[in-house]
C-alpha cells in the first residue's frame, strides 16, 4: 500500500511517501532504511511495529518510480 501526501516547507515542495514493508529486526530496519539513500530523499524512517517506512523527498529531484526502483534493487 503506497499513501501519498505533499505539503510545503521553507518555501520548498516536499513528498510524504509511505510504504508497507515487512521485516523483523534492527538489521532489517538498517537495510531498509539505508535502501533509500539516494539524491532527492531527505529522510527515509522504518517503524518495526507497523512495518511503514515513510520517505521524505524532493519530488523537483527524485520521482516516486526511482524511489521504488532504488529500493527494489537494494533490497533483492
Amino acid at each position: 500500500m503506497l499513501l501519498r501526501k505533499k505539503y510545503n516547507e521553507m518555501e520548498l515542495k516536499y513528498t510524504t511517501i509511505e510504504f508497507i514493508v515487512w521485516g523483523y529486526s534492527s538489521m532489517c530496519k538498517d537495510r531498509i532504511e539505508n535502501s533509500l539513500n539516494v539524491n532527492g530523499i531527505i529522510k527515509a524512517k522504518w517503524n518495526r511495529k507497523t512495518k511503514i517506512l515513510t520517505a521524505i523527498s524532493n519530488p523537483e529531484i527524485v520521482s516516486l518510480e526511482q524511489i521504488q526502483a532504488s529500493f527494489c534493487r537494494t533490497i533483492k
